[in-house]
């Protein structure tokens, strides 16, 4: 008995029809490539930055928030809350390329941003300081040495909010918006951002995100504006819409018989 293959036509919606069909899009591969190789150069860019940052001095603000809020370690909480929320968000986005793509642009302009701001805005970390250990990042970035004078604007709220922009489900971005704000708020009581910093990230992100949003909406256009292939009429057509009696054949022998 032949075993029958189920080919992705029968599937329209999966993943793997999805990346086809964008992938066939030359602008919409280009920028992927782009926004990916650009994300792998920031992250070798900020193992060295980063730690360059670390070794400055900087200002410490006086934060009337922070003072009434007691610090505690909630290191492991923050990343569990983080790691959560990108694995939901990538198992969304899986099937919509497009989306993933304009997550990847808006995270490429926030770190550019985000780089600027760090070297024209040098802070150290706040009173009560509790340092933030990522159990992941931290075994293989930075030699294995903590940051903690990447302040301004808080990197951790800006991925957060970025996450949230870029899904549709309401469902999902009312998780998202919970998370986002769970966050914020053990960030400021483990005392490793002035409220300053998640403030900044709340206005900065989402003027990335609109920006990023207009690179890839000029794309669109772009493709869409291309002039129509004109379709050549067949006989049948051009017969049904002139009449029979109107085609050059048949008025030919018409005159014959005359």
């Amino acid at each position: 008995m032949a075993i029958q293959r189920t080919t992705t036509q029968s599937y329209p919606g999966t993943a793997f029809a999805c990346w086809k069909q964008a992938l066939a899009e030359k602008k919409f591969t280009a920028w992927l490539v782009v926004s990916v190789l650009y994300l792998v150069a920031m992250v070798l860019f900020l193992n060295r930055f980063l730690p360059f940052i670390n070794r400055r001095s900087g200002i410490v603000l006086k934060d009337p928030l922070l003072k009434w809020l007691p610090a505690a370690d909630l290191s492991i909480w923050i990343f569990t809350v983080i790691y959560l929320s990108i694995l939901v968000t990538l198992a969304y986005l899986v099937n919509k390329p497009h989306l993933l793509l304009e997550g990847l642009v808006t995270m490429a302009i926030m770190y550019s941003v985000r780089v600027l701001t760090l070297y024209f805005v040098p802070l150290d970390p706040p009173a009560g300081y509790v340092r933030l250990s990522d159990p992941f990042i931290l075994h293989f970035a930075y030699g294995g040495v903590p940051i903690s004078r990447d302040l301004f604007f808080s990197g951790h709220t800006a991925c957060m909010f970025i996450l949230l922009l870029v899904v549709r489900k309401p469902l999902l971005k009312l998780f998202l918006a919970i998370t986002l704000i769970a966050v914020m708020v053990m960030l400021l009581f483990q005392h490793v951002h002035y409220s300053i910093d998640i403030a900044g990230a709340l206005i900065i992100t989402p003027a990335c995100w609109l920006l990023s949003k207009l690179l890839l909406r000029r794309m669109t256009v772009r493709r869409s504006s291309a002039p129509p292939v004109k379709m050549q009429p067949s006989d049948k057509d051009r017969n049904q819409k002139t009449g029979p009696f109107e085609t050059g054949q048949l008025n030919q022998n018409h005159m014959k018989r005359i």
